[in-house]
């Protein structure tokens, strides 16, 4: 009898495989654990992933059909004559970070004795590519002969592990949906690397484009823009003030005012000048200090309900926690990915907000509670529904703002089963002498329902109202008003414009596409707006997590809309998720996916070559947060100084390399030399 082989995710995830299904450890292993599993009646090995052990190899490697030293990859050269670059075959590689898990599990996957295998990692298009990543890694994209199954949860509570293994469907039932992972991580390099070499050669400076990342950063320019050009425009309103209410009535220019459509107002609320104003207060309403006397004309009351709001899907979170607690859209991510693994609430990359009929029936089960319709809706869901509490406590293992985040999401859970906040929304419209008219809105609450959970005073909020046909004097003040100039985004509100990208796109058909998921998936978004402001487009400021434009960040948006304004744009993006979707649900293959690729790639490298009298400020150095130039933090001795190159600096980032900006070179510790070996000069004088 054989191994029935699990492979997670990550570490933390393959202990709690082990756990539910109640594994007898045998011996100690290394990568892995292994052991007779009382719960399937088989002997298992669990095993996992450490993010992506399998990459596409860079430009070189891939123009060299294999891999390179350091010293060969530096021979290579951005040239406009090296593109267009498109490979016939992609080559991938281990990673060298991971490279000994990857060989734990390649031994493991080709032992003799393997019964079967279930990928068991994220649920999800990225989670599903990165285990066939490995699985084809170790293949060579030919079929094992024993089972293989997908593992594909919402939570990792012990029951849904189980129902995961026990509902694991056929690999192969899989293969439209790794399909369109595997285009979509090609398509992105292939934007990206013919884009950015081709147009920092053009420009002499260094421009990264990307299939997302460039229309993200379009839309923050485009509302830098509109703060810069806006010009406030001051007005000036009449305000009444009855005595013995709370409410201020506002005049409005209606029908059957005497200033009507007039060329004195900037809107029906107010005056362009103050005398003006002054003057309609004193010709036209006869207000000279004292109270003036003004009729109750109508009382309109209209009862109204609120329902809870819907759940929080991982953008909805990332907004809510970029302004109540003034974090960024990764923290926010991690935070709840942290409360996913701790299992106390489900997964955490969804763009849903409602949940499924089955989850609904299955809650009704457990807390004999009815889901409302309203929060059901299987149409809205693609891979999996809202973040909602598992209902497993484990609050003593959570720091401080994770048990914040958790109880804001237990109370949105709550409240989707508490009753409407109800209250009547009442039309004050008050009448002068004249025939002008003076209008309010107030409210008394009728029930707090849902809204309970969120306030600690319970009392109901009861207006002191008039009836019609009273008089009140009133005394009039003038209102000085101020248009104000478009709200710079927050990184919370970049997340949700991304989302609802569709309103930047004038093709209807496109618009159309994204209107449900906007630009980048709610796994990769926080990652977008993070590398915008480490490559300097962006900055974000740390306290109100306020977003601005860099100059460079203004200057490369007009440079790649000379190329294809639909790349600054989420166009581009609309349609190439369109054909994503479309390969995963059957529509089209990736060959035909490629070829459509072959023939944009060559189009946008034919403009490119074509552009004239580029010019882009050059990037400013690293900095601190006081401003200035990043220096060795570390003693000389301890520091060597390594050669990376461009398309790698984030995996040596990953490392940990720092970047001496005086020297203008990556640096290591010299104790982990071992991690960075392949950068080392080949004339070090560094004795290994």
């Amino acid at each position: 009898m054989g191994y029935t082989i699990f492979t997670t995710e990550k570490p933390s995830v393959a202990q709690e495989y082990v756990k539910v299904l109640q594994i007898k450890k045998e011996g100690k292993t290394n990568g892995y654990v292994q052991g007779y599993s009382p719960v399937l009646g088989k002997e298992v090995q669990v095993t996992w992933a450490v993010g992506h052990l399998i990459s596409l190899a860079s430009v070189p490697e891939q123009l060299a059909g294999k891999a390179l030293s350091a010293t060969a990859k530096k021979e290579y050269h951005w040239n406009l004559n090296n593109l267009p670059i498109f490979p016939d075959k992609y080559l991938y590689l281990v990673n060298y970070t991971t490279k000994d898990q990857y060989n734990v599990i390649k031994s493991l996957y080709t032992a003799k004795d393997v019964d079967a295998i279930y990928y068991a990692g994220d649920s999800g298009r990225e989670g599903i590519y990165i285990q066939a990543l490995i699985r084809n890694q170790i293949f060579g994209g030919k079929t094992p002969n024993f089972d293989e199954k997908v593992v594909w949860i919402d939570s990792q509570t012990e029951e849904e592990i189980l129902r995961g293994i026990r509902e694991a469907k056929p690999y192969s039932s899989y293969k439209n949906k790794i399909d369109s992972g595997y285009a979509r991580a090609i398509d992105d390099f292939l934007i990206g690397m013919n884009g950015s070499e081709g147009l920092t050669v053009a420009s002499k400076n260094l421009i990264v484009t990307g299939r997302v990342m460039t229309p993200t950063l379009n839309m923050v320019v485009e509302r830098q823009k509109e703060i810069d050009n806006f010009v406030p425009t001051d007005y000036y309103g009449i305000n009444a003030n009855p005595n013995g209410y709370n409410f201020v009535p506002k005049w409005k220019a209606v029908k059957g005012s005497a200033m009507y459509e007039s060329d004195l107002l900037y809107n029906e609320t107010g005056f362009l000048k103050e005398k003006d104003a002054k003057d309609f207060l004193e010709n036209n309403l006869k207000f000279n200090g004292s109270p003036i006397d003004l009729e109750v004309d109508e009382v309109k009351i209209t009862e109204k309900k609120e329902t809870a709001p819907l759940l929080f899907s991982l953008g909805e979170l990332q907004k809510f926690c970029s302004k109540k607690y003034h974090i960024s859209p990764d923290e926010t991510l991690n935070i709840v990915q942290s409360l996913y693994e701790k299992k106390m609430t489900t997964y955490p990359r969804t763009d849903a907000r409602v949940l499924s009929s089955a989850v609904a029936k299955d809650l009704e089960q457990k807390l004999g509670k009815k889901v409302p319709a309203k929060y059901i809706d299987d149409s809205a869901i693609t891979d999996h529904y809202a973040i909602i509490p598992t209902f497993q406590n484990h609050l003593n293992q959570c720091n401080d703002l994770e048990k914040q985040i958790f109880n804001d999401i237990m109370l949105r859970f709550k409240a989707i089963f508490m009753p409407a906040y109800v209250y009547d929304s009442i039309a004050i419209t008050l009448k002068s002498g004249s025939k002008e008219k003076f209008f309010t809105t107030e409210k008394t609450e009728k029930q707090l329902g849902w809204k309970e959970l969120y306030q600690e005073d319970k009392t109901l909020v009861i207006s002191k109202i008039p009836d019609k046909g009273d008089v009140l004097p009133s005394i009039m003040s003038i209102n000085p008003m101020q248009t104000k100039p478009p709200v710079a985004y927050t990184t919370g509100t970049l997340i949700e414009a991304m989302e609802k990208a569709g309103k930047f796109i004038d093709d209807d058909e496109l618009k159309a596409v994204i209107k449900g998921t906007g630009i980048g998936t709610s796994a990769t978004r926080a990652g977008i707006i993070k590398k915008l402001a480490d490559k300097n487009y962006i900055t974000i400021n740390g306290k109100t997590q306020k977003v601005a434009p860099t100059e460079t960040g203004k200057a490369i948006i007009p440079v790649i809309a000379k190329v294809d304004e639909r790349l600054v744009s989420p166009e581009k993006t609309a349609d190439l998720e369109q054909r994503l979707a479309d390969i995963d649900n059957g529509t089209i293959g990736r060959d035909e996916h490629t070829e459509y690729m072959r023939e944009y790639i060559n189009e946008l490298v034919d403009k490119i070559k074509g552009l004239k009298d580029v010019s882009v400020p050059k990037i400013p150095n690293s900095t601190t947060s006081k401003g200035k130039k990043s220096k060795p933090t570390m003693k000389k001795s301890d520091m060597v100084y390594i050669k990376v190159p461009f398309d790698e600096k984030d995996e040596a980032k990953g490392l940990g390399a720092r970047w001496d900006s005086t020297k203008k070179s990556w640096y290591c510790n010299k104790k982990d030399i071992d991690k960075f070996s392949k950068w080392i000069n080949d004339n070090s004088d560094y004795e290994r």
